[in-house]
């Protein structure tokens, strides 16, 4: 079922986005618990700790912005998808902007 979802909503391909697969997984979690999705919760938190993301950053995904567990582009990334998620017109600009100049910057 997830695999049928990730298909009809979005990539289920790690090749096709512009993120390494940790981060996507950071999101992912993310947006399972902002969501109040728990299969959703448990899935990702298990696909998080499979593809490496240290143990402590998917403890603490919901302050990721006040960790200093998490890189700039992890932040850029999250910041991203919490400024879609809530639908901040304010905050969306200066994210998107943040998000393409990080996660575009090859390391």
């Amino acid at each position: 079922m997830p695999t049928q979802i990730a298909k009809k909503y979005g990539s289920f391909s790690y090749d096709s986005l512009p993120l390494d697969r940790q981060t996507a997984e950071l999101i992912r979690l993310w947006a399972s618990i902002r969501y109040k999705c728990s299969y959703c919760t448990i899935f990702h938190t298990q696909d998080a700790r499979n593809s490496g993301v240290d143990i402590h950053k998917v403890d603490n995904i919901m302050a990721f912005n006040e960790s200093e567990l998490f890189t700039d582009k992890e932040k850029a990334a999250l910041s991203y998808a919490a400024a879609i998620s809530y639908v901040d017109y304010k905050k969306l600009p200066a994210a998107t902007a943040e998000a393409k100049n990080i996660l575009m910057t090859k390391k």
